[in-house]
């Protein structure tokens, strides 16, 4: 689950976001890019404020992020846009050494 405050701007984004990127160890548009759409679940929500995507961890996701130095979503209205909103580059190491403790929690 990723949860933004877009200021007053969570409707445009709901309405227009058809891309959804994880970014891995980068910055764009060089990163590994791994397309989140497919594992959405539901719609993204807002209230105007704060908005929240959500998505499926699979194996081969959590296994990036078991190695990510740095991790950074991106939601656009297109793979070929140059805008998007969210964020990249955020400081993952710290995450990545906490992230199978909060797995093995998750399974229980």
């Amino acid at each position: 689950m990723v949860l933004f405050d877009l200021y007053k701007r969570g409707y445009e984004v709901q309405n227009n976001t058809r891309v959804h990127w994880l970014t891995i160890d980068g910055e764009y548009p060089a990163p590994t890019i791994i397309p989140m759409t497919q594992f959405q679940i539901g719609s993204i929500e807002t209230d105007g404020d704060r908005t929240v995507a959500k998505s499926l961890a699979t194996k081969k996701i959590i296994r990036h992020l078991l190695l990510a130095k740095s991790v950074g979503i991106a939601l656009k209205n297109t793979n070929d846009s140059n805008v998007f909103t969210g964020f990249y580059g955020m400081n993952f190491t710290d995450g990545s050494q906490k992230l199978p403790g909060l797995l093995n929690l998750c399974m229980h």
